[in-house]
């Protein structure tokens, strides 16, 4: 009986605890990040801590632009210094962080998953039980690590002519690899393509540099100062000699609705499911929606971009299979929608020769890395909490760039007794690591 009783007085006190977090969120929200956080860890069991804060996080994702870097500094030293380095350099148990190439590619939603997710099978905990607001504060700190240091305002001052060569140098420092020598493409996309240049304005380009392409293999280059990055939009500038040109007005934007069946139909094959990106990239995109109008991606889908697969929707190029100005104003309306929604998928279907791939891992990773992904000297690949929240733009990018302070180097790049990398390449090395996530999934289905 007494066992009996213990059992009901313990579930009473679990469904008063969680029915208490309910209401304390819905009626105080961020009041309870701040003022129950410590309540929370001292007296309520873990999983009821989660409850509550995935409560909040409906309303609130983590982002480190609302966290406050001096508390996040002091939660960091405390609770990832003694693995990362109170500075984020790395130690004996954990990989370095404050590397300015990981940092242009990691992006809040990939900090905050590794945080609150942790590495199972490694010495990385899950730290579920952080408030939304607390792994706010520990991202905003590891921002000041790498901060954004231009403004627009200070590159438009900047001198066109005597630019353009300080331009080419720095592109290809930190861009050929990725769009090509000549701009023409490769693991990202085709800049040099009069589509893109004749209608893109240079604000469009400094967001584009500046903030990246969160979740894609396009980093945020914060480092770069007001110089540099005129001079990288100079160099870019050069390629195209006539000038910018007035594009039409966008009709108003359309029906969401009607705009998913279209895009499912003339966009998805290519862009991916809810615009995460495929063979063409990734539409649902904060960074790339906020900066590009209305009126810019109306153009882009009806006109096409030359030099590349996008070709313009309009009937008069497609037929009957293409759309009317307003069905492409219900497109545009739904990739809106879709960008307002908290969280989207990550790509992460490989798109490579999985057999190739695993050539290629065993040639050019596997030394650090281990055969199967294990890891040696190099950190774990095959884990499949990783990989869960690795887009595959995180992994195109990574073996891109490499990433500065380790031994990781890029293996796009040429090195001593190795030949390049291709782009095609990288992504069947990235097949074939989607094999371990699959793997994982099978296993636990038998």
């Amino acid at each position: 009986m007494s066992e009996q009783f213990n059992k009901k007085k313990t579930w009473l006190l679990v469904v008063s605890v969680i029915t208490l977090g309910i209401l304390i969120a819905a009626a105080f929200k961020e009041d309870l990040l701040a003022n129950c956080y410590v309540l929370q860890h001292q007296y309520a069991p873990k999983k009821i801590v989660r409850i509550v804060n995935d409560i909040l996080s409906q309303s609130a994702s983590v982002n480190s632009k609302r966290g406050n870097p001096t508390i996040g500094r002091s939660v960091f030293k405390s609770l990832c210094g003694n693995c990362h380095g109170h500075s984020g350099g790395g130690g004996t148990a954990g990989n370095a962080l404050n590397s300015l190439t990981f940092l242009a590619i990691a992006s809040d939603r990939y900090l905050a998953d590794a945080i609150i997710n942790g590495r199972p099978g490694t010495e990385m905990a899950a730290w579920e039980h952080l408030s939304v607001q607390a792994i706010s504060d520990i991202l905003a700190y590891i921002r000041t690590w790498q901060p954004v240091v231009s403004s627009y305002g200070a590159v438009q001052t900047g001198s066109t002519v005597q630019n353009v060569d300080k331009g080419r140098e720095l592109y290809q420092d930190k861009c050929a690899v990725c769009h090509g020598d000549d701009g023409k493409g490769g693991i990202g996309i085709a800049l040099n393509t009069p589509d893109l240049l004749r209608v893109a304005d240079n604000p469009f380009l400094y967001r584009a540099i500046v903030e990246g392409r969160p979740d894609t293999a396009m980093p945020a280059w914060r480092h770069l100062s007001s110089d540099q990055i005129a001079a990288l939009i100079a160099y870019i500038r050069s390629w195209e000699k006539r000038p910018i040109v007035k594009i039409k007005s966008a009709p108003p934007r359309g029906d969401f609705v009607r705009g998913e069946a279209h895009y499912k139909t003339t966009c998805q094959s290519c862009h991916g499911e809810q615009g995460i990106g495929g063979t063409g990239p990734r539409l649902v995109n904060s960074v790339f929606l906020d900066s590009a109008s209305d009126d810019m991606l109306f153009h882009w889908i009806s006109q096409g971009r030359s030099g590349t697969a996008m070709k313009g929707f309009l009937k008069v190029y497609q037929g009957s299979a293409g759309l009317t100005p307003e069905q492409i104003a219900d497109v545009i309306a739904y990739l809106h929608h879709l960008s307002a929604q908290e969280k989207h998928p990550l790509l992460r279907a490989g798109t490579g020769d999985v057999h190739a791939g695993a050539a290629l891992f065993r040639s050019r990773c596997a030394l650090c890395h281990g055969a199967d992904g294990q890891g040696i000297t190099g950190p774990q690949l095959n884990n499949p909490t990783f990989l869960s929240f690795a887009s595959n733009g995180f992994l195109a990018a990574t073996m891109a760039l490499g990433r500065t302070g380790t031994a990781m180097k890029s293996i796009v790049d040429r090195q001593e007794g190795l030949d390049p990398v291709a782009p095609q390449q990288i992504n069947d090395i990235i097949a074939f690591m989607r094999t371990w996530e699959n793997r994982t999934v099978l296993q636990k289905n038998n």
